[in-house]
């Protein structure tokens, strides 16, 4: 059999079922091939496995130090079958190319394996077996750069991972993202006092016969809004600190009936 980057031979063969809920159902005959160089001698399977289902994967969000790994050439392999049904589940769930399929595999070669399909127009579905080699090579480096640059002896800086420096990035953009989402927050609250209160002043004028069309209308629409904030300055800025939810309605209600029968008295 002949790859675009030379001939391919087979060096495993895959069977894993599709987890507890359905473990009746066995995905059959994977057949792992990879890539050998020029002269290489097929021979026979080197290994075989069965594993079970873990989960679907986003392909996009593969942890850094996997992503690479499952692109590296000669760490993907190419899957065949000559299993119809395995050929159609594959065609099946790897349809989108951002979906990946984990599998638990034991036996001969036990490892996390992941199935995928490098874009929507490949024909075949690519493997690879996910270890952490080269997150234990980003630790080593890291941990090397630490010691360069610190203190030697006792008093060295401790030990850095890759782990700890993604933590700290995420741990930043759910600050960043719990500041914005307060923010967004204390602002609907203003302008939910705002529109309230708007609509009570409303709603007060047109009970006292003050036509919309009259410049006074706009006029004490004006002053009651400007007092009726003024009146809950102190609650307003509760809310602008994020420690209050809001002005109770009935409070806002009796505030701007004692200033529309204030200012229309005369």
């Amino acid at each position: 059999m002949e790859g675009a980057a030379g001939a391919l031979r087979q060096v495993g063969a895959l069977r894993f079922d599709l987890g507890e809920r359905h473990a009746e159902i066995v995905i059959r005959d994977v057949q792992v091939w990879a890539e050998e160089s020029d002269g290489g001698v097929s021979g026979a399977v080197q290994w075989e496995g069965s594993g079970r289902f873990l989960q679907y994967v986003d392909m996009g969000a593969l942890p850094l130090w996997l992503a690479p790994q499952a692109r590296a050439a000669g760490s993907v392999n190419t899957c065949f079958s000559s299993s119809r049904a395995t050929s159609a589940y594959f065609n099946i769930k790897l349809r989108d190319p951002r979906r990946g399929i984990a599998v638990v595999v034991s036996g001969d070669c036990p490892a996390l394996w992941l199935f995928f399909r490098e874009d929507s127009s490949a024909r075949y579905v690519r493997c690879c077996a996910l270890t952490s080699a080269l997150k234990d090579d980003i630790d080593s480096r890291l941990h090397r750069m630490g010691a360069e640059a610190g203190v030697p002896g006792p008093e060295q800086p401790p030990r850095t991972s890759i782990d700890d420096i993604v933590r700290k990035s995420q741990s930043k953009i759910k600050v960043a993202a719990s500041r914005a989402s307060r923010n967004i927050q204390i602002n609907d609250r203003k302008l939910q006092f705002n529109e309230t209160l708007s609509r009570l002043i409303l709603g007060g004028l047109r009970l006292r016969g003050i036509p919309n069309t009259q410049n006074q209308f706009q006029r004490l629409y004006k002053m009651t809004f400007d007092a009726a904030e003024f009146a809950h300055r102190d609650e307003l800025r509760l809310i602008a600190r994020g420690t209050q939810t809001d002005v109770p309605f009935e409070q806002l209600q009796e505030t701007v009936e004692v200033l529309l029968r204030l200012f229309t008295r005369s």
